[in-house]
């Protein structure tokens, strides 16, 4: 796992309730039982962590932590 992971791991684990362990790349939001208003709770998140433009509409149930983390890394060089 990359470094990226790790750190939207830890954003999922503290923002959702949601176990370390559980947290895949291929896991949907869905499947992770986030809820619409958590998952935009959670994009704010990201956007303070890693510093990038995220929109809301960006991130959606359906997608898995592995697409947010794609999208994490496009939107940052440094990353």
């Amino acid at each position: 796992m990359s470094d990226v992971h790790d750190r939207v791991a830890d954003l999922i684990e503290k923002r959702c309730d949601v176990p370390s362990a559980s947290i895949a790349a291929d896991r949907t939001f869905r499947t992770l039982n986030i809820d619409s208003l958590t998952l935009v709770e959670l994009t704010l998140d990201v956007q303070d962590e890693f510093g990038v433009q995220v929109d809301l509409d960006e991130v959606e149930p359906e997608q898995t932590v592995g697409e947010l983390v794609d999208l994490i890394k496009a939107r940052a060089v440094a990353l």
